[in-house]
């Protein structure tokens, strides 16, 4: 997912990136987008562009009994809720 935020450049061309009210409100969207893994970009003209990824993990077993492959599902809230399902 690819979100981008515009930036409030003023009318009279000023350089945008040596506002200081800019820089205040650019450096927390920045700082909170890379501590999630993101990447960033800061254009000159104030324009921040942040690409998010989603990475998914699905994790499969042999069972031996049934002599096929099962998907195990994990329950993120509790890890001790672990159940199996076959693959359809």
């Amino acid at each position: 997912m690819i979100k981008k935020y515009a930036s409030a450049a003023d009318d009279d061309n000023t350089d945008i990136l040596a506002n200081p009210a800019y820089i205040c409100a650019s450096s927390e969207i920045i700082t909170n987008a890379l501590k999630h893994g993101s990447d960033v970009m800061q254009l000159p003209n104030g324009e921040i562009i942040i690409t998010e990824y989603k990475a998914t993990t699905v994790h499969y077993l042999w069972d031996d009994e049934k002599k096929k492959i099962t998907r195990k599902i994990k329950n993120f809230q509790s890890i001790s809720m672990d159940k199996t399902e076959p693959v359809t």
